[in-house]
């Protein structure tokens, strides 16, 4: 007997003489089976077993290096079921330190078997901190390029700063750009920059230094910049707005209109010595039911029984005045519950506290209070909420802060009579603690009205044309505003706004005044007969097309510089909101950079699947030499 395998590879033992080899040079007389087996376990038929499965899967599959390749290939794809995983982990928010390796685990478990074929022998498993952290700091690094490509590729930018603490009572500086991109206004977030101290010395020393970083001309690109209005900010002579205009002395400076509108309201509202009393209140209101589990309980049977809806007391805060529209809004619909709970609390169980707060709160003047907020506060919030909108601007901001003003000067200038008797009726629908309410009086209602009702309106009206004054630079920008033009299309027409476009063209010094006006003269009947946009938001898009950009270079211009001014930062705001989200308590030792890489994929980072894994996964591969090949 022969065996074919063997001689076929001519394996032989290591001793064995050529020509005489049992199996292969000379055939077995012994027919015993254990002959059989004792040559199966040799070395040498191993070895020729090995060789014949090598040659038939080379055949199979293409040779050695197809097999190679698909190794390669199936390396590449389970490292990018990594990164993979990782982004989803950054875009939510989730702590990837502690969940990465629980969720590739859990992904394997659920059907995701080529996860597998990264891990090369027992301890190469790519699941170490050092290949976590550079996962996020490849993902983050490559949202942030994309952010930084843009803004230097734009003719010009502006820059949206603010102030914060973290949770590691560590000071943080937010930096968002607003540039044009794809002819429409975009504002992205560039980086939170880490600051030893609040001096504007050492802000426009860190702001210059990253721009520096990033190679962002700023000295000739820059064009605005927009803060909470700070002094160490705005301040005419040692302000970061001061010490930019050295290099700049063009730059636009703007105090956000949402910040000038809250102070506007709570300034109006300190001028009245019983609304302080009317905030402590709602204050301690709120805490007397979030702090107890059983009041809270209590106070939602009752609401049950009195069929009042089932709303929970908001806090109020005082450093947003205008938070209060949702407090005072909750209390109002469930006003007869809270009462009756105040009084079930005070009698059954002897709370002093309870007591207090049913004395005060059922007094006249602040039941009239609460009715006269939730009827005034409401349309100052609505104002609020459109200040914080991204594509707001200059032109339109103003129409939508004198609509406000012309509501609460209709309610200054009406009798307040219809106020009066709704707080009758509000009174009267408190049947279950009438005993407790006092009789209304005139008196008590002229006090309101000369006290509270009239000084409140008056203030409010007061600040809102101080902290937006028609004076400002920027209210040249309202020449965009259609509204504002001459219904006809002669002579009348022909010299509107001239002087606006004459002193923005004269400000800005890449543009020419006379080129400037001239082009306003042909633009305005232009835009009357080719256009029925009323909105200068709509018409200063309309001069970033670029066939109208070619005829009017300069108006052109003005109006990108016009449309990326920042009119709010509230942008900012929700990147604190964003940063107290990632680093918490226990994430409280999260570095600058991790910080930014996760801030970059969470607030500017594409989803999963519009994303460039491919070029992440080059990027990470090409670092340095790899044990496994992803670059192929």
């Amino acid at each position: 007997m022969f065996c074919n395998i063997c001689q076929k590879h001519s394996t032989r033992p290591v001793k064995a003489v050529v020509g005489k080899s049992v199996w292969v040079d000379v055939p077995c007389v012994n027919f015993v089976r254990q002959s059989l087996v004792r040559h199966v376990k040799t070395e040498s038929h191993k070895t020729a077993v090995e060789r014949e499965t090598a040659l038939s899967l080379s055949k199979k599959d293409g040779g050695i290096m197809q097999n190679f390749k698909n190794v390669v290939g199936a390396q590449k794809k389970a490292f990018l079921g990594y990164l993979k995983n990782m982004y989803f982990l950054m875009k939510r928010e989730i702590p990837h330190t502690t969940n990465f390796i629980p969720l590739t685990e859990h992904t394997m478990e659920m059907g995701c078997e080529y996860l597998k074929d990264i891990q090369i022998g027992g301890n190469a498993k790519y699941t170490s901190m050092r290949i976590i952290q550079e996962m996020v700091a490849i993902l983050g690094r490559q949202v942030q390029q994309e952010v930084f490509d843009e803004v230097r590729q734009a003719n010009y930018f502006s820059l949206m700063l603010d102030e914060t603490t973290d949770v590691s009572v560590k000071k943080q500086l937010t930096v968002y750009a607003r540039y044009i991109k794809d002819k429409t206004p975009v504002t992205k977030f560039l980086q939170m920059i880490e600051m030893p101290d609040g001096k504007a010395e050492t802000i426009y020393d860190r702001v210059t230094k990253f721009c520096n970083e990033i190679e962002l001309n700023y000295k000739d690109k820059l064009v605005a910049i927009g803060s909470d209005g700070a002094s160490v900010m705005l301040g005419k002579k040692g302000g970061v707005v001061a010490l930019f205009k050295r290099d700049i002395p063009w730059l636009i400076s703007n105090h956000c209109v949402a910040h000038r509108l809250a102070l506007a309201v709570s300034q109006s509202a300190n001028r009245i010595t019983y609304l302080k009393n009317f905030k402590a209140t709602l204050l301690q209101l709120w805490k007397f039911y979030s702090n107890s589990s059983v009041r809270m309980a209590g106070l939602e049977e009752i609401q049950k029984v009195l069929n009042d809806p089932h709303l929970r007391l908001v806090r109020a805060i005082d450093t947003r005045w205008l938070s209060h529209e949702a407090a005072v809004k909750a209390l109002l619909l469930c006003l007869k519950s809270v009462y009756t709970s105040l009084d079930r609390e005070a009698s059954e169980r002897h709370d002093c506290q309870a007591e207090g707060l049913l004395h005060f709160t059922t007094k006249y003047n602040f039941l009239a209070t609460l009715c006269f907020l939730g009827d005034v506060l409401p349309p100052l919030t609505i104002l609020s909420r459109v200040f914080q909108r991204t594509e707001l601007d200059f032109a339109c901001m103003k129409s939508h802060l004198q609509g406000t003003a012309a509501a609460i000067r209709c309610k200054l200038d009406a009798c307040p009579g219809k106020l009066l008797k709704s707080i009758r009726e509000k009174m009267d629908e408190l049947i279950p603690i009438q005993d407790k309410l006092s009789a209304v009086t005139d008196k008590q209602e002229e006090l309101f009205t000369k006290q509270i009702f009239y000084p409140l309106l008056a203030a409010i009206l007061e600040q809102l044309e101080q902290r937006f004054p028609d004076s400002d630079f920027l209210e040249h920008f309202k020449v965009f505003d259609r509204s504002f033009w001459p219904e006809d299309c002669g002579s009348t027409i022909e010299y509107h706004g001239q002087k606006d476009i004459e002193a923005l063209a004269s400000h800005l010094p890449f543009t020419n005044k006379e080129d400037a006006v001239e082009e306003w003269k042909v633009f305005k009947p232009v835009a009357v007969l080719a256009t029925n946009e009323r909105s200068p938001y709509s018409l200063m898009l309309k001069l970033l097309d670029s066939s109208l950009a070619r005829g009017y270079p300069n108006l052109h211009k003005i109006a990108s510089v016009g449309l990326i001014i920042p009119v709010s930062t509230a942008d900012c705001e929700r990147g604190f909101s964003t940063l107290n989200r990632v680093k918490t308590d226990l994430r409280g030792s999260l570095l600058e950079k991790n910080l930014n890489n996760i801030l970059a994929v969470t607030m500017e980072g594409k989803e999963a699947k519009d994303f460039d894994f491919h070029k992440a996964c080059e990027t990470w591969g090409s670092m340095k030499n790899r044990k496994i090949d992803v670059l192929k």
